[in-house]
C-alpha cells in the first residue's frame, strides 16, 4: 500500500474516530520524560480495529489498484508473522535482540523475550 500519511490520516478520522482521537493527548507527551508513559497507556486502551474492514471497504472509490511485478504480499497484522518474515529473509535488526511479545494464545500481559533463529528450513 501506498499513500500519503495525511490522507491515511483523514480516512482514520473520517472513518474510526475513536481510534483517531485516541492519539491526539499524545501530542502533548511527545518529546517530554512523559512520553513513553503516554504512548504505553494509550496502546493499552486502544480498541482493536480491523483496518481492511474498518476503513478501506469504506473508502473504495479513493483507491487504486496497480498490477505490480517483483513484490510479494506478506500480512504483518501480527507480531509473530513479522517475526516468521525476518527470519525466512535472513534478517536481524538492531532492535530484534530486546524485542518482547505477548505469548501466542495469552491474553493477559504477560510477555516474553523472543529473537529470530538465523535460519528456518521450514520457511524456504
Amino acid at each position: 500500500m501506498i499513500a500519503e500519511v495525511r490522507s491515511l490520516i483523514d480516512l482514520f478520522a473520517r472513518l474510526v474516530p475513536r481510534l483517531y482521537w485516541s492519539f491526539i493527548p499524545l501530542r502533548i507527551a511527545l518529546n517530554t520524560s512523559f512520553e513513553k508513559k503516554a504512548i504505553d497507556l494509550t496502546y493499552a486502551n486502544l480498541p482493536s480495529v480491523n483496518f481492511s474492514e474498518a476503513v478501506l471497504a469504506h473508502c473504495a472509490p479513493e483507491l487504486s489498484v496497480l498490477p505490480v511485478s517483483g513484490f510479494e504480499w506478506n500480512d504483518l497484522g501480527e507480531p509473530s508473522r513479522v517475526m516468521r518474515a525476518l527470519a525466512r529473509k535472513r534478517i536481524q535488526p538492531g532492535w530484534l535482540s530486546n524485542y518482547a511479545h505477548a505469548v501466542e494464545g495469552n491474553t493477559g500481559a504477560k510477555f516474553c523475550r523472543r529473537t529470530v533463529p538465523k535460519t528456518h528450513a521450514s520457511d524456504e
